[in-house]
């Protein structure tokens, strides 16, 4: 029986590597398929955005914009299509597809430090870069890898000096996320002869051109705002951010139906202010501009003094990025999956690489909210601490080489020199300078088309008036010279819950910013649709009437909701039909900024008249925590301290600053429930109830119209890829010319 234990054994040990190697790349798949295979942490975001997608009929970047480049953004796309109506099947196949992406990235990884180092150091580097709990947490939600896989690709092409090769994964990557554009630079160093920098910086440029082209030519203004939409929002968890006082995540709070918009014009639509994170109004408006000017020096000193040591390219590669994002004004925790790995390829060093994963996972619990522990309480403290060893890694990693390089600055002067050169060459070369010409004139033709769309008046309109609504009768805004497919927003300043609908019927969106808090969109509600016809007549009537509070959820499902004064009191009858077989849930919020100290008190006196009796929360937006604490309405006269637990059993409000209290109601299906609300006092300010039946508002309608290329914009588009290719074609045959010509 031992000895055929024995056979058994050293026959199993014949299916299982014995190379370390092989072990590890046998393994990681499974440990991550595993991993990815738990229900722990399904998300819901990017479904959303396909759902809403299919919901209205969008076509991404030709009825409206992305926040990420083409790639990054429709390669999940089937996903949704394929898992219909099955989120978590949706992103189990998410993080399917990321998780053999980031394999093949471990892979080239192990590829890349095996070209540069032993064996046993490549698998070490691979190793730790794979295991770090914030990539693998990340990538089940971060589109990076998208990114990062042709990025690294095109960095193992330049070791084994592909130009070609290099530069189209290049432009791929970029397609993906802009941040892998930089990496032109080190492979504009690795390769060493004219013909292949011509090779790679055309290469890279045809193909970010020629993906773009659809785009480009279906609708320009909606692909052009995929990339410029980030010039106007704020910073975030960065120490710019903290600087700049902004304490918050980098997140839109924003309708969706917003980029439908050409972002140029939506800058006409709202006022930047310090709490609009889309449209952000700097504190220090300096700011921005040195931040992109530190870029650029800091990048230009890098690439200088590594210009004359290709064989430190792949160094490069990382320093390149982390001077970046020490520059720049955001930091998401997705990032994390990009910035260990060129982290490593830059330094090389384990214990920075550890220091900063600590940054990523405090960053990421910070974000993070379990009710088994009181990690809320401490958002604000640990995202700061990440902000802050985050910063110093960054800065610490890029002194030494600047430091170690510096000597090699004496070179910029021969290499300014060189590339006069080239430039004198093609001036003298009569083809290269026609056909540059030809390329500057139709670019400019077609940049004109676009210029002339945006200038004329009428392709984007303001309406301006008011109107007084009321809950007994339809008020109507005749809206005519439309066209089809032209977008139609319209900001009315009340923060009463407004009916409508339009005639010819059409589906209307409703929106609101800073839903969390309201901060600035308190008395604004927005209404979005397409048209479809050539005149529209938008009718209006409040659904309840003007009380002090907003109305956020009550009116969508099959509540009834009666609302009037009596002697101060606010009396609010909620009816469910029972005809959705769900609860329902009324919740009126109210606007209050104030810091919890030990004198905090919210007093609420109600009446309950009800045969079920419902569930009854004070709902707290606590800025500080970045989160809503719910507080359970025990009795009829409720005080909440800063000593009261939420409903998670945690008191977490003392030393916060607060922004939002709302009264939140659920009573069960089918049934009823008056409430009598007598009184509610915010630190012994008591707030004045009132319902009147009728409103006086001031509304504004942004029309703009789609655009609709002429004939000459895509004749002047189709000439300038062609003639772009040529001049990019000719500098690649003459290569050698230069050399002569130089020489």
């Amino acid at each position: 029986m031992h000895l055929k234990a024995i056979k058994l054994f050293k026959y199993a040990k014949t299916f299982f590597p014995r190379d370390k190697v092989a072990l590890f790349f046998a393994t990681y798949p499974i440990a991550l398929l595993v991993i990815y295979g738990s229900p722990l942490g399904l998300g819901d975001e990017w479904y959303n955005i396909y759902e809403y997608l299919d919901k209205h009929g969008a076509i991404p970047y030709l009825d409206e914009r992305e926040g990420y480049p083409p790639i990054g953004f429709l390669v999940y796309m089937p996903l949704y299509h394929l898992c219909k109506g099955n989120p978590p099947a949706f992103y189990y196949c998410f993080r399917f597809v990321n998780g053999l992406a980031i394999v093949m990235v471990v892979t080239i990884l192990y590829a890349i430090f095996k070209s540069t180092a032993d064996r046993s150091k490549a698998l070490k580097y691979t190793v730790a870069y794979s295991i770090l709990p914030s990539v693998i947490l990340a990538n089940t939600y971060s589109n990076d890898v998208i990114a990062l896989l042709p990025a690294t690709l095109a960095i193992y092409a330049m070791i084994k000096k592909k130009p070609k090769l290099c530069g189209i994964l290049l432009g791929l990557a970029t397609l993906s996320k802009g941040f892998p554009a930089l990496l032109i630079v080190p492979a504009l160093i690795k390769f060493q002869s004219l013909k292949e920098k011509f090779e790679v910086i055309g290469l890279f440029s045809l193909t970010f051109l020629y993906v773009s082209l659809p785009f480009l030519a279906l609708n320009p203004l909606a692909y052009i705002s995929t990339f410029i939409h980030h010039g106007s929002r704020g910073p975030w968890e960065t120490i710019w951010a903290l600087i700049d006082g902004y304490n918050s995540h980098g997140g839109f709070l924003h309708p969706y139906f917003d980029k439908y918009f050409y972002h140029g014009n939506l800058v006409n639509v709202y006022t930047f202010n310090h709490y609009d994170h889309a449209f952000y109004l700097w504190k220090y408006d300096q700011l921005p501009g040195i931040l992109t000017l530190s870029q650029i020096l800091f990048i230009a000193i890098f690439s200088l003094a590594y210009a004359n040591h290709p064989n430190e390219a792949t160094e490069l590669c990382g320093f390149l990025y982390l001077t970046y994002m020490l520059f720049f004004k955001g930091y998401s925790t997705q990032f994390a999956v990009s910035t260990s790995l060129y982290l490593i390829l830059a330094t090389q060093q384990l214990k920075l690489l550890a220091i900063l994963e600590l940054s990523h996972m405090m960053q990421i619990l910070s974000w993070n909210y379990a009710t088994q522990i009181n990690i809320r309480n401490i958002h604000a403290h640990l995202l700061a601490s990440s902000i802050l060893i985050r910063t110093f890694i960054f800065a610490y990693v890029l002194i030494l080489p600047i430091k170690n390089h510096f000597s090699d600055l004496k070179h910029a002067t021969a290499i300014v020199v060189r590339f006069l050169e080239v430039i004198k060459w093609a001036l003298n070369n009569k083809r290269i300078i026609i056909s540059a010409i030809l390329v500057v004139l139709t670019g400019f033709l077609s940049l004109a088309q676009i210029c002339n769309y945006l200038h004329q008046k009428d392709n984007f309109r303001i309406l301006i008036g008011d109107i007084n609504l009321s809950q007994n009768k339809w008020a109507n805004i005749t809206l005519s010279n439309l066209e089809r497919g032209d977008k139609i927003l319209i900001k009315l300043s009340t923060h009463t819950w407004v009916e409508t609908y339009v005639t010819p019927k059409v589906v209307i969106e409703r929106g609101v910013r800073n839903p969390c808090n309201f901060k600035g969109s308190f008395n604004e509600t927005m209404l979005f649709f397409r048209a479809e016809a050539k005149r529209y007549i938008l009718s209006l009537r409040i659904a309840h009437p003007k009380i002090p509070f907003r109305v956020t959820d009550g009116f969508k499902g099959d509540l009834e909701v009666n609302i009037e004064s009596n002697n101060s009191a606010l009396i609010i009858k909620l009816v469910d039909k029972g005809v959705d077989g769900k609860d329902s849930r009324f919740r009126i919020a109210y606007p209050y900024e104030t810091y919890v100290d030990d004198d905090f008190k919210i007093n609420m006196e109600c009446e309950v008249i009800a045969a079920s009796k419902p569930v009854m929360l004070l709902d707290v937006f606590d800025e500080t925590d970045e989160w809503l604490y719910a507080f359970k309405i025990t009795k009829e006269n409720f005080t909440l301290t800063s000593e009261t637990p939420s409903i998670d059993g945690y008191a977490n409000l003392r030393g916060d600053l607060i922004s939002l209290v709302a009264l939140s109601v659920t009573i069960k299906e089918g049934t009823s429930a008056t409430i009598i609300l007598k009184n509610l006092s915010i630190n012994n300010q008591t707030i004045k109830f009132f319902a009147e039946s009728s409103e006086l508002l001031s509304y504004k309608i942004y029309i703009e119209k789609s655009f609709r290329a002429p004939e000459i914009y895509y004749i002047t588009l189709f000439l300038f890829n062609l003639l772009i290719t040529y001049a990019i074609l000719l500098l690649i045959q003459n290569a050698k010319n230069i050399i002569t010509c130089s020489s």
